[in-house]
């Protein structure tokens, strides 16, 4: 005769709505680092009209169960601007968005997990 410990079924239960949470605190996540990755590109933006500084995006979703992020810029010479070395701003540089993620990943980092409770 099997003895079942009782407990199992609410166990499992609070387990999967604690993991279905995680999901969406995890895009959530994502969300508050990309704030952070624009308010900090839009500070090394070069500025000619503002256009380039208006002109950012953010997204977040899921490819499946995966939870993504994607930030960019519309403006359609955004990445002329972003990847030419040679031009030197008055206010500004160029790699923007590139040096706004590297240079905050340990807040980036930090701002993801702290979405993610135990």
């Amino acid at each position: 005769m099997a003895i079942k410990p009782k407990g199992n079924d609410n166990v499992l239960k609070n387990l999967n709505t604690w993991i279905r949470k995680q999901r969406g605190l995890t895009v959530q996540g994502i969300a508050d680092a990309l704030s952070l990755i624009q308010r900090k590109a839009i500070r090394k933006t070069p500025v000619a009209t503002g256009n380039l500084k208006g002109s950012f995006y953010m997204e977040t979703g899921k490819i499946g169960t995966r939870p993504v992020g994607v930030i960019g810029n519309k403006a359609e010479y955004a990445i002329y601007v972003h990847e030419n070395l040679d031009n030197h701003h008055p206010k500004g540089e160029a790699k923007f968005l590139v040096n706004a993620i590297i240079e905050n990943i340990p807040d980036i980092t930090r701002i993801i997990t702290s979405r993610l409770k135990v």
